[in-house]
């Protein structure tokens, strides 16, 4: 089994790009972790410094705590699958999987052993005379990693292997090789861009964003308590409502989070209150997520938001209601990627612009994992940023008994809430 160590690793091309900056990161003996990220994040290009295929321009990679910079691929112990597959077509799914044991003069007898071993595993014992051709797409990348798996290599490298597969077909083998590889006892590292593969198959997810390390932990850390506006706009779908507001602080009492004409209330003894008292008579992003919002009464007494409904969107086993609440929406760049919500007029939320201070408070110390996010423009105050009208997503019912024009109530869970500076960076203490 193998451990990896990347200490302040960055890589730049020779036409100058900056594929991946400064990144430290940790992985576990047995740990599956998921590189996720919009498409150039640096993603492949971390997978391919581990594996020896890319030199590092700067920084060092360890192996079981043993400088490998230097160390050709054949001697790093890794096997790597492609998104591709990357299967030889003049031969068959037999002898494609024990290519690798033929290449280290393993004998015929426990070659074949094995490669029987590692088909009748994967589920694909009954097609080892076919040749790749006759595979559909999912036998493929089944042969592919029976291929990576007969090695029994110390860390495999998976470069979003599932992408060119329907969603059907996704999800049957997120579960297989989430549960293979456990079973293995392999360390993993995973690239991805799908958010639900990230959340569902990760001991622990690591986001970037052009080649900077954003945030990373379990797929629960990262989800409930984002370190980045970007990383909470990434996760989720629907997105994370992203609101502008301006705040109070009434001393020992409350703090007061307005967001246009109307207003959310910070009870004092919350343990979020002071960090956010620092930020009184300024504007910070308050994010809430869909499923801390619930339709009420008009008069219902509490925190409570009422707004119109622009549109809706209809998905069998929920509706989601766009309001307009007279708030202002922040919306982020780099997030093309990401899941995005079409909306039922034909409209595409895009996010753009982010993030810097301009308060003049020091610069966001590192985090207790080491990696320091990139620090962007404001999203509050640069001249040149995108405004418009927030259109706050809720989850209701199916098909409820309500239309677009007609005014809904919602009551907000404040707990829930996540606060950001105008860097994008949490209002948070203690945050992990």
């Amino acid at each position: 089994m193998t451990t990896v160590a990347l200490k302040d690793v960055t890589k730049i091309f020779p036409d100058g790009t900056v594929a991946v900056d400064n990144v430290s990161l940790d992985v576990a003996d047995g740990e599956f972790m998921v590189l996720l990220g919009p498409s150039g994040c640096g993603k492949s290009t971390i997978l391919r410094i581990v594996a020896g295929l890319e030199d590092p321009t700067a920084g060092a990679v360890l192996l079981n705590g043993e400088l490998a910079n230097d160390l050709p691929p054949r001697e790093r112990g890794v096997a790597m699958v492609f998104q591709d597959y990357a299967l030889y077509p003049h031969m068959s799914v037999g002898e494609n999987i024990g290519f690798p044991l033929k290449l280290a003069g393993v004998e015929d007898v426990p070659r074949q052993e094995r490669i029987a071993d590692v088909a009748s595993a994967l589920g694909i014992g009954d097609v080892l005379p076919r040749r790749p051709h006759q595979l559909s797409g999912g036998q493929r990348q089944r042969v592919a990693m029976g291929r990576a798996i007969v090695r029994r290599p110390g860390l495999f490298l998976m470069d979003e292997p599932l992408s060119n597969l329907d969603s059907g077909l996704r999800a049957e083998l997120r579960a297989e090789i989430s549960s293979l590889t456990r079973e293995l006892g392999v360390s993993t590292i995973y690239v991805t861009h799908d958010q639900a593969e990230a959340l569902t198959m990760a001991d622990r997810v690591a986001i970037l964003r052009k080649g900077v390390l954003q945030d990373v932990g379990t797929p629960t850390e990262i989800y409930n308590r984002p370190a980045t506006l970007y990383v909470a706009a990434f996760l989720g779908s629907p997105r994370m409502n992203l609101l502008e507001a301006s705040v109070y602080v009434h001393l020992d009492r409350y703090i007061t989070l307005n967001l246009g004409e109307q207003a959310l209330y910070l009870p004092w003894n919350d343990y979020r209150a002071r960090a956010v008292a620092h930020y009184h008579g300024e504007r910070i992003v308050v994010g809430v997520r869909p499923e801390a919002l619930t339709p009420v009464a008009p008069d219902t007494p509490g925190d409570v938001l009422t707004g119109r409904i622009q549109f809706l969107e209809h998905h069998g086993h929920e509706t989601l209601a766009f309001l307009d609440v007279g708030a202002t929406a922040i919306v982020l760049d780099d997030m093309a990627a990401a899941p995005e919500t079409q909306s039922s007029n034909g409209r595409l939320r895009r996010l753009s612009g982010l993030m810097s201070r301009f308060t003049g408070r020091g610069k966001q110390e590192p985090s207790e994992n080491g990696h320091r996010p990139s620090e962007p423009r404001s999203v509050l105050h640069d001249p040149q940023h995108r405004r418009r009208p927030a259109e706050l997503a809720v989850r209701l019912a199916p098909y409820p008994q309500i239309s677009p024009g007609q005014s809904l109530s919602i009551a907000v869970k404040i707990e829930a809430l996540h606060f950001f500076d105008d860097r994008g960076f949490r209002i948070d203490v203690g945050w992990r």
